[in-house]
């Protein structure tokens, strides 16, 4: 496990996650620094992750404590 993963809070409830994440983000960096791919390919892999962080952001605010949600949320 990375330093920075390993001294993040997020982290520390889970080393599952942080061992899942190290993976993704290593096979991620392979896959773009390989030279294999094209501008267009890149792009549409990283639209696909940030288009995957958004939709789990928004289904996940239903577990959020009552505390931390917006009005509009509850």
């Amino acid at each position: 496990m990375s330093l920075a993963a390993a001294n993040h809070p997020i982290w520390s409830r889970s080393r599952k996650a942080a061992k899942d994440i190290e993976e993704l983000v290593s096979e991620v960096t392979g896959m773009f620094a390989g030279g294999e791919l094209s501008e267009d390919a890149i792009e549409g892999a990283y639209k696909a992750l940030t288009d995957a962080y958004w939709i789990a952001k928004e289904n996940n605010k239903k577990y959020a404590p009552k505390t931390r949600r917006k009005k509009s949320d509850q």
